[in-house]
């Protein structure tokens, strides 16, 4: 993952405090401010199929990635894989 920007990057955070790992923490996001707008570049956990460790992994991994989402007064812009 990564955020390019021609006019430079403000605030910029990598991975997701507290999240789960597969075994290990994995760097699954950065976000930064540009140009007035917080951008947010995610790689989602692949679930696999249901009842499997990814999926388990997946489920613990998405609500640590909403909690990512402070009270922010910018615009936002998320993409991710």
């Amino acid at each position: 993952m990564a955020i390019l920007s021609r006019v430079g990057l403000d605030d910029v955070v990598v991975g997701i405090a507290g999240a789960p790992g597969f075994p290990h923490p994995e760097a699954r996001a950065v976000s930064a401010t540009c140009g007035g707008v917080r951008l947010h570049s995610v790689y989602v956990p692949n679930g696999r199929v249901p009842d499997s460790e990814h999926y388990r992994y997946k489920l613990a991994w998405l609500p640590r990635w909403g909690r990512r989402w402070p009270p922010v007064r910018l615009p936002r812009w998320c993409a991710g894989t």
